[in-house]
């Protein structure tokens, strides 16, 4: 029996897809680094440290850091323009009247959560799970697990609604069942045929 649905953040809750691609874009800009359009789509999902440290070709600080500083500065600077999908918003109530336990699981920081809650009130009051409070990212299980322990629910009892491979690889790792947000319905290489989709949040109901 299912009884708890979890969420990734940007680009399957709140509309940021944009936002961090700009946001990239202007650091490398920046820093005189090419970011082609594969790296762009693939930094969907990863923390701002995994994808520095791919673009710096290094993990040492004194090499990414200076990247992931001028990607959060932009971001920073725009983060309370973005704004949560509808249908998530008029999906919760319907969620919660059926009694389902609701988290969001994202690779962000917490300054990030912290940028969006004054604008997001919707956000409030539920469990958000952010990089520091496991020290790990997607896809890394450990995020997904971690907010399974404060909900008191297996694996086998909830639902993961992400919108990139690697919200894919997480589940999967947790032994979470997946759930590909695809508003667009556009075909992804990389999400394995069979896998399940939303082109709405409301239909996640009929899951439950």
């Amino acid at each position: 029996m299912l009884k708890a649905v979890m969420y990734d953040l940007d680009g399957t809750i709140i509309d940021s897809e944009k936002l961090h691609e700009h946001a990239w874009s202007d650091a490398c800009q920046k820093m005189g680094i090419k970011m082609t359009k594969a790296e762009l789509i693939s930094q969907k999902g990863l923390s701002d440290q995994a994808v520095s440290q791919s673009l710096a070709h290094s993990s040492d600080p004194q090499d990414y850091l200076p990247i992931m500083e001028k990607k959060q500065a932009y971001a920073k600077e725009y983060a309370r323009k973005i704004i949560t999908f509808p249908d998530f918003i008029n999906t919760l109530p319907l969620l919660r009247k059926k009694g389902i336990a609701i988290a969001i699981v994202t690779s962000s920081y917490k300054w990030y959560v912290d940028e969006l809650l004054p604008t997001h009130p919707e956000l409030a009051n539920m469990l958000i799970v952010w990089r520091e409070m496991t020290g790990k990212g997607k896809p890394d299980a450990e995020p997904l697990l971690f907010a399974l322990r404060q909900l008191h629910i297996k694996p086998e009892e909830a639902l993961y609604i992400g919108d990139a491979y690697n919200d894919y690889l997480c589940a999967t790792a947790a032994k979470v069942q997946f759930i590909y947000y695809n508003p667009s319905k556009t075909t992804n290489p990389l999400i394995p045929p069979g896998t399940k989709e939303l082109a709405r949040h409301e239909d996640i109901l009929r899951f439950f």
